[in-house]
């Protein structure tokens, strides 16, 4: 593969930045949580198999695919106290370049090396305490593709070097539009989550109680039937649902007053994110600290609005329930 600089890109002004929770979670109360050291590991392992292939010409074996001649492969990354930063390459993938006058051709690759037409730096800054990755997002680099891309690049490292963890990666989203959605929708059609257990201390009950019984994964799909719906969730599914933004992925159909239509819900298309700016004047490390920044301050808020959901909780709404079950209605 052609060698890309060792300089990130200055030439965009604004980056939107998406925001993933890279976990490698215990399989049993006898081993720890693997700390910073573990995920910086992670980085440093990708860094050299990324080296390997570059020099074996087998990258294409280990870039992600990302659709007809493009790819997501990593480039560069630099290591702190208590994070990493750098960048991925997104590239077009060519053999043959023409002369746009005379579509002749004017370069044939006869090697077995990787070779690129156009390449586009992606920054990312990881987090490595709480194990949050921002990376730069969008059409190309959608929430589903970079979580696909994450899981090829750090899969067999997990395995190789954490056997006794799993590695889990979700996009975090947006807890203002579910916030949202909880108070202003009037029923539900169907509701589809999946969730795991949050390293680090939880303080929200169900994120601990995931925590303490190990659980992996706990899958949750509710509806109103064929021709019904819910006229509300049940309490306990609105802490599953506040608890998705951060360790999960949630689907919902709902309705809302005055209107007929079934409006939907999808985590991917609504993912945590932000942007930030960089100048000429700034150098890697002025650029980095600022996005380390802000992915700190979006994910502290997210983290509080999740663990409030216990407040939120009304108890009023268990007690209908049960009502409604004793009435048999």
């Amino acid at each position: 593969m052609v060698a890309s600089s060792e300089k990130y890109s200055k030439n965009k002004v604004m980056t939107k930045f998406y925001v993933y929770n890279i976990q490698l979670l215990p399989l049993s109360d006898d081993h720890r949580e693997v700390g910073i050291s573990g995920y910086k590991k992670m980085f440093s392992k990708m860094r050299e198999k990324n080296k390997e292939h570059l020099q074996s010409h087998t990258v294409e074996q280990y870039h992600y695919h990302l659709h007809g001649d493009q790819y997501l492969g990593f480039d560069k990354a630099d290591f702190g106290a208590g994070v990493v930063t750098g960048n991925f390459k997104r590239y077009t993938k060519t053999n043959e370049v023409k002369s746009l006058n005379k579509g002749t051709t004017v370069f044939r690759n006869r090697t077995s090396q990787t070779t690129f037409s156009r390449d586009h730096d992606v920054p990312f800054a990881f987090d490595a305490k709480n194990h949050y990755l921002a990376i730069e997002g969008g059409s190309v680099l959608t929430p589903e593709r970079v979580c696909s891309a994450l899981l090829q690049f750090f899969g067999d490292i997990a395995r190789q070097e954490f056997p006794h963890h799993e590695l889990h990666i979700n996009v975090l989203s947006s807890s203002a539009r579910i916030n949202e959605i909880l108070e202003t929708a009037t029923s539900y059609k169907n509701v589809k989550l999946s969730l795991t257990f949050q390293n680090g201390h939880a303080s929200q009950s169900l994120l601990k109680e995931l925590k303490d019984t190990k659980t992996q994964r706990l899958d949750v799909a509710a509806s109103g039937g064929r021709d019904g719906v819910m006229t509300r969730l049940p309490s306990f599914m609105i802490d599953m649902v506040k608890a998705a933004a951060i360790v999960g992925s949630l689907k919902m159909g709902y309705y809302i007053n005055g209107s007929s239509a079934r409006q939907t819900y999808d985590s991917d298309e609504m993912p945590l994110h932000f942007v930030v700016r960089r100048s000429e004047k700034d150098s890697d490390e002025s650029y980095f600290a600022r996005v380390l920044e802000k992915t700190r301050e979006e994910t502290q808020l997210l983290e509080a609005s999740v663990e409030d959901a216990d407040a939120d909780d009304s108890p009023s709404d268990a007690q209908d329930i049960k009502s409604s079950a004793d009435d048999g209605s």
